[in-house]
């Protein structure tokens, strides 16, 4: 950037020829307009960008959940230097598995694989998220000492708005009040939508949520998780 001073000139502001003109502090500064690429990009450069795009926007929103970050940030991957923070792993593991249309059914939003769960039901309404889990069963990677609270954590992938100005993709995040684990009965959790979510929820035709299961220890300390199960 060139400084420049002119007594004839004053103060100049502006774009000129290939220079845009800016004034700070009554001086005049000279810069380079920024090159624009003539070539519009290409419809697979257009997909590359949205699902980097749509990578970032649910890497936010698991890393909104404070369980889910706590296992991202204490979680190794492999060829990693340490240096990474919970957020870059996150990315790096859901971008394989994201489209430029929105998330596959296969992503994770803990970091591997975890104790199995089956459920009988899953009911989504606009104001509430109702999960019904087959009985976990006895597992050697819970310790029934140890893992003795749970709660269930969600990504929302939200799609098809019925107003077509509106976004895209929307995602939000949810997690469900701690209450105690049981391994040999069913259990029913239910996440309440906010008012906020419940609004977005209406405003889009197709809804995708991805859920976790969280184990704690009587302090509430995340313990472990279950595998994602995506809703149908």
């Amino acid at each position: 950037m060139t400084k420049v001073i002119d007594q004839y000139l004053g103060v100049l502001r502006g774009a000129m020829g290939p220079q845009v003109f800016k004034n700070k502090s009554g001086k005049s500064y000279a810069a380079k307009l920024p090159h624009l690429p003539l070539v519009p990009p290409s419809a697979d450069t257009l997909k590359r960008r949205n699902r980097f795009k749509l990578t970032l926007k649910m890497a936010k929103r698991m890393h909104d959940i404070p369980q889910l970050k706590y296992f991202w940030k204490n979680y190794v991957i492999e060829d990693e230097s340490g240096k990474l923070s919970a957020s870059n792993k996150m990315v790096k593991s859901i971008y394989p598995r994201m489209t430029y249309a929105g998330p596959m059914d296969t992503i994770r939003i803990v970091p591997d694989k975890g104790f199995e769960v089956a459920t009988t039901s899953i009911t989504l309404t606009n104001s509430l998220f109702t999960v019904v889990l087959q009985p976990i069963g006895v597992t050697s990677i819970l310790n029934p000492a140890v893992d003795v609270n749970v709660c269930l954590v969600c990504v929302a992938h939200l799609s098809g708005p019925e107003n077509p100005d509106d976004r895209a993709n929307v995602f939000f995040s949810l997690v469900s009040e701690s209450s105690t684990l049981s391994l040999t009965n069913p259990m029913t959790i239910e996440m309440e939508v906010d008012d906020y979510n419940k609004q977005i929820y209406d405003d889009y035709t197709n809804h995708k949520i991805f859920f976790a299961l969280v184990t704690m220890d009587a302090d509430d300390v995340p313990a472990n998780f279950s595998n994602t199960f995506p809703s149908s």
